[in-house]
């Protein structure tokens, strides 16, 4: 032991330390609604193309708002888009803007960052869904696999699910982890549901 630590004085006060134990649920923020506090993400609005045509993605970063939770303060992140959900005209990106109460409109993508990143600046709180995601892994024949949503990760035996995954590609077995994505908005701007 070190001689600095060895002369400190440590109290005999109770505590509670004991990895052998862990909580119900894990360290992750569970798959839910929660109210956040949003911001520009460190890799900003960027563009891409898809099936012949140009989107704008975002990196949207959020801090959940629930004092007195375990969760008041955490932070998770995600990319979306303005690509058009299957059969509609609705997108992630349009139901951003429609869950923090923007008017704004836009008929270019350079147009649509552009109030996006004001809409950001301005820090809005919004009814986040969050769920757990992997990392995309791509095959042979250039198909991607991940594993989204927390009860399709493994149940622990308190419970809850384990953040890790084994995935198999192409006879390859990877070991993701699971991160807490943003990946849609709700119209319900008021308390979280989870």
């Amino acid at each position: 032991m070190s001689e600095n630590i060895s002369n400190r004085q440590l109290s005999d006060d109770p505590i509670d330390f004991n990895p052998a134990v862990s909580e119900k649920s894990s360290s992750k923020i569970p798959d839910g609604v929660y109210l956040m506090e949003l911001g520009m993400g460190k890799y900003g609005i960027s563009g891409f193309a898809s099936q012949g045509k140009t989107y704008a993605s975002v990196q949207v970063e959020g801090k959940i708002i629930a004092p007195g939770t375990r969760y008041d303060g955490w932070r998770a992140n995600g990319f979306i888009n303005n690509m058009p959900f299957k059969d509609s005209t609705d997108s992630p990106l349009l139901n951003l803007h429609s869950a923090a109460g923007s008017t704004a409109t836009a008929t270019t993508n350079r147009e649509l960052g552009a109030i996006t990143e004001q809409l950001l600046a301005g820090s809005p709180q919004v009814a986040c869904k969050i769920r757990w995601e992997t990392k995309r892994i791509k095959d042979a024949q250039g198909k991607y696999h991940q594993v989204k949503g927390m009860k399709n990760f493994p149940a622990n035996s308190e419970g809850g699910y384990e953040p890790f995954v084994t995935l198999e590609v192409d006879g390859v077995l990877e070991e993701l982890e699971a991160y807490p994505t943003i990946y849609g908005f709700t119209a319900n701007r008021g308390a979280a549901t989870s």
